[in-house]
């Protein structure tokens, strides 16, 4: 059938813009990269953190290696880093996509790799990894790399759990649409799980807060009874040997009400629990399809400046940055204009306000999120535009509270 004229123009026209738009992101990405020489890149002169009151345990994510279930939903050899890869820039000044630096697209069955990582850790300052601990209702996800750290004590950091316990679903947002893997809660739930990790409790390498293990939920708003669930996981960890249990959840969709849930405190878990005004208007994007938001990082330090601790265990947490644009694109929630500095500037703060809270600075702790959250643009690990500077940047601060020999 003949295409009339309208229609001819009408596809000359999309085609036009595409191309145009094509070339803006082209253009836009070979001026980003190009400052990428001047990243820090690690100096084997560098000096080892000093050992520190100060605690900084960043969040890991062990999504780096194939399994079956994200091969049945995603495509065969899906991992972290398939969304990562091919993400583009959505405006001027974007910086996508995230590329790292000198430990690569790795793959975490790969021996040797989390020994590297342990390393550099180690070197800039990271007191432990928080491992994201998949679990539903006794089936495992992820495992393979945490069951190797855990049976080779050479990977000398220190480490504890947290319970990532909303659904698993194609849309990463825990919902209950699309699911692949889906959470179901109850006494017998509760109990398989808890039986599960105390093995790993009892590791000497598992932090502890006047030796309680410290075992963090992250959304505890799921959870239907979630006080039931805080009795049977003492009770089962005293019948094993572990007298007391140290049970957070993160503020994970403004969550604060732990003591009256059975919990004992809250592990922050940034950008939750930060209402920013967006900037998104202020953006020149390269399409005009984009539906997400757009928040000033600058913005999120300063409001994280002003939140008091609570009556209760409190552990304060910032965010390297946050850009998910590499899981669900154009409906990206963004926060733009993180610098090394400034991420230095709110881990300044945290530390400040940890060590002149009485209660705080005794356990010394602060969450960073995250060690290797690379499709969600929060990562410490090196990349090819700022290199090593966001290690920096807590070795400089860890340093600040040095001691001759760090509380145990």
């Amino acid at each position: 059938m003949a295409l009339n004229f309208s229609t001819i123009f009408k596809r000359l026209r999309n085609r036009i813009r595409l191309e145009k738009t094509t070339v803006d992101i082209a253009n836009h990405y070979r001026h980003f990269t190009s400052q990428n020489r001047q990243a820090e890149t690690e100096d084997i002169s560098d000096s080892p953190a000093d050992p520190s009151k100060l605690k900084l345990v960043a969040y890991y994510l062990t999504q780096y290696h194939p399994i079956p279930e994200n091969d049945l939903h995603w495509g065969k050899g899906f991992t972290e880093w398939t969304n990562t890869s091919k993400a583009f820039p959505l405006y001027e000044g974007h910086y996508q996509p995230r590329l790292p630096a000198d430990l690569g697209h790795y793959d975490l069955r790969t021996p040797g790799l989390m020994q590297e990582q342990v390393k550099m850790a180690k070197k800039y300052g990271i007191y432990g990894f928080c491992f994201y601990y998949y679990w539903f209702d006794g089936k495992r996800l992820l495992e393979t790399p945490l069951d190797h750290f855990l049976s080779n004590p050479s990977l000398d950091i220190k480490f504890c759990f947290c319970w990532a316990n909303g659904n698993w679903t194609r849309k990463w947002d825990g919902s209950e649409r699309d699911v692949i893997a889906l959470q179901r809660y109850g006494s017998e739930s509760y109990k398989k799980i808890i039986l599960d990790i105390i093995p790993a409790l009892k590791d000497p390498r598992y932090i502890r807060v006047d030796g309680k293990p410290v075992l963090i939920v992250y959304q505890v708003k799921e959870i239907p009874a979630p006080r039931e669930m805080c009795t049977i996981w003492r009770e089962q960890c005293k019948l094993a040997g572990i007298p007391e249990l140290l049970i957070l959840a993160s503020n994970a969709f403004d969550y604060n009400t732990p003591l009256e849930d059975g919990l004992d405190g809250i592990a922050e878990f940034a950008p939750h629990g930060l209402s920013c005004k967006t900037i998104t208007t202020s953006k020149k994007f390269f399409t005009n399809d984009f539906s997400g938001r757009v928040f000033d990082y600058g913005d999120a330090v300063r409001m994280a400046a002003e939140k008091p601790f609570p009556d209760y265990f409190y552990a304060k947490g910032l965010m390297v940055s946050w850009d998910n644009t590499a899981r669900v694109s154009g409906s990206a929630r963004i926060f733009d204009g993180s610098t090394p500095a400034k991420f230095q500037s709110w881990l300044q703060t945290c530390a400040e306000q940890t060590m002149r809270n009485a209660d705080a600075s005794q356990h010394g702790l602060v969450f960073v999120n995250a060690w290797n959250e690379w499709a969600e643009g929060t990562y410490l690990e090196p990349d090819r535009h700022y290199g090593y500077a966001y290690l920096r940047a807590c070795r400089d601060i860890v340093n600040q509270y040095a001691t001759e020999k760090a509380a145990q």
